[in-house]
């Protein structure tokens, strides 16, 4: 369920948004589409090939899935600036949560697994990505039968694949509030691997002179999911400022986990930049 908010803000949206947007949402909504599809039919086959052969194509999965991720960014005009130093291969990994645009930040970096709600892969246009990119899925009303998403998450990790999970479990403006708390339930997957968690910090900010990230690029209002990539999809470009944080996480209980992980991120938002139009 998405956050309450004590009302529903207005988006003003600049005149010029009307002469520039169109045109760019013709040009790349099409596209993107097609690329997508493009994709996911590689993703799918190279599933077959797995799994009438044997044969596992890492190597070449990985790619695809970094490969979807640096062409998205680039082509919905993102500028991702990192700060830090990248998690290594097979580790477990949390952020903060903000847009669908997420999870292509991060996939611009390396290929890595999500674990996403099981309603995502119903999302129009990039819901048949999602179902073919291999994620774990998690059935949020069903969220205490952890086991399963374990056994998924080490079986991702013992192949050397990174694992990332968003634990405020939805996106928010990052403007009315900086964060949700932090579910532990999947902190549990650590606690019973005995792993560390890496923390992550992202923010986005909209490109001058256009309404705030939080309002356009942010999914907090909660508009229709293809309302808001026609949305993104309309702004000529943003930046997005990713931080890995150096300290990880560890202790043996998942809400101390949790909470800790949250403390650290919130440290990390806060030593970001301040600009009017960033959340």
């Amino acid at each position: 369920m998405p956050p309450t908010y004590p009302e529903r803000y207005p988006i003003k949206l600049p005149f010029y948004f009307w002469i520039a947007g169109p045109p760019l949402l013709l040009i790349r909504l099409p596209l993107l589409l097609l690329f997508l599809i493009l994709m996911a039919s590689v993703l799918v086959i190279l599933g077959l090939i797995t799994k009438t052969t044997g044969l596992e194509l890492k190597r070449s999965r990985k790619f695809l899935h970094h490969f979807s991720g640096s062409f998205c960014t680039l082509f919905v005009g993102a500028r991702v600036k990192k700060n830090g130093t990248i998690p290594p291969a097979g580790s477990l990994m949390v952020s903060d949560h903000r847009s669908w645009m997420d999870a292509f930040i991060y996939l611009n970096d390396r290929a890595v697994t999500f674990i996403v709600t099981k309603d995502s892969s119903s999302w129009p246009i990039i819901g048949f990505l999602i179902r073919s990119l291999g994620n774990i899925y998690i059935d949020r009303e069903s969220v205490r039968d952890i086991k399963p998403i374990i056994e998924g998450v080490e079986e991702k990790m013992a192949q050397g694949e990174s694992v990332i999970f968003f634990p405020e479990a939805t996106t928010i403006d990052g403007e009315t509030e900086k964060s949700l708390p932090f579910k532990s339930s999947l902190f549990e997957a650590a606690v019973r691997l005995k792993k560390p968690v890496y923390c992550a910090a992202l923010e986005y900010e909209s490109c001058r002179g256009w309404p705030r990230a939080s309002r356009i690029i942010a999914w907090g209002d909660w508009t229709p999911f293809l309302v808001h990539v026609c949305r993104v999809l309309m702004m000529p470009w943003f930046t997005a400022r990713v931080h890995y944080l150096e300290n990880t996480v560890e202790s043996g209980n998942r809400k101390e986990m949790a909470q800790k992980a949250q403390d650290e991120i919130l440290k990390a938002l806060a030593a970001m930049p301040g600009k009017s139009n960033t959340i």
